[in-house]
């Protein structure tokens, strides 16, 4: 801002900054134009079933291309191949996974588990906890809950990762390990919360996909508009204070920066009743009470 302010006869406040003048203030008339020019060309063939398969959004089942007299004899298969009996006469069978049977499918996780160890580890000695959680495993060996295995390369492993939980007022387990089966070798996005501009969408449930909120502001997805609600008084018989500038002046959240056109107005006002030394409740003078409502 370069201070240099005139005020126009049409009601508008014009403003110059570095970049040039600026016009701020409320118009006698207002009217909303929107224009947007959109080309987009996209040939596919599709069949009416793709509106209801999966497979349209590569999501297959492998058990769709096989009778089920084929799937129950596979399994069966699979049962007595697996089948065997313990030292105490109890029968074993593996679980019937799919990827049981190709082992070169399971990922190898050692470098994900080992990170994340490291990480457990750090935050265990920060918090001086690192025999409290070494006892559990200690019981565990001594149990026969888990046993040591020797480190072979040729060995086929997948690591269950596993994190602590303390809860110092329980009087029974001081601590807890969660094992986090579910962490995934790669990064990926989760797809949760997302909003659609598409026509369908938004004839399909047009309460829900009217306005949404996007970054404090308000995301029209019928005209794909942002826009700001400002909740000024319209009382002009309320006595203005020094307080309710400063309410207006902060009243939009605004990270894109695109309100100040708004809100510079009350925020010079919110500098001159500084200025002026009122305080917080005082009533503001009337002159300066007289522009907010101009």
């Amino acid at each position: 801002m370069t201070g240099k302010i005139l005020n126009l006869t049409c009601g508008l406040t014009a403003i110059e900054t570095l970049l040039g003048w600026t016009l701020m203030g409320r118009a006698p008339n207002s009217s909303d134009s929107i224009s947007m020019t959109v080309t987009n060309l996209l040939i596919k063939d599709c069949n009416i079933s793709d509106l209801w398969k999966l497979e349209a959004i590569g999501i297959t089942d492998p058990a769709g291309s096989k009778k089920k007299t084929e799937m129950h004899q596979g399994t069966l298969d699979y049962f007595r191949n697996t089948l065997t009996i313990d030292e105490e006469g109890r029968y074993e069978v593996a679980l019937p996974w799919p990827w049981v049977l190709e082992l070169s499918r399971l990922p190898d996780n050692r470098q994900i588990a080992e990170k994340q160890l490291s990480s457990v580890y750090k935050k265990l000695v920060e918090s001086e906890k690192v025999g409290v959680y070494a006892d559990v495993f200690k019981k565990w060996i001594a149990d026969g809950v888990i046993e040591e295995i020797e480190d072979k390369k040729e060995l086929n492993v997948h690591y269950l990762q596993r994190k602590p939980i303390f809860k110092e007022n329980s009087s029974t387990k001081k601590v807890r390990p969660i094992f986090d089966a579910s962490a995934h070798i790669k990064g990926k996005f989760n797809l949760r919360g997302w909003q659609s501009n598409t026509s369908l969408e938004i004839i399909d449930q047009p309460d829900k996909y009217q306005t949404v909120p996007l970054l404090g502001l308000n995301w029209d997805l019928k005209q794909d508009t942002l826009s700001c609600i400002i909740n000024c008084p319209k009382d002009k018989n309320l006595v203005l204070t020094k307080r309710g500038l400063l309410s207006l002046a902060q009243n939009i959240f605004d990270p894109l920066g695109i309100s100040p056109p708004v809100t510079i107005i009350s925020k010079f006002m919110l500098q001159e009743s500084w200025t002026l030394g009122l305080k917080w409740d005082d009533a503001l003078p009337e002159g300066l009470s007289k522009r907010f409502w101009n």
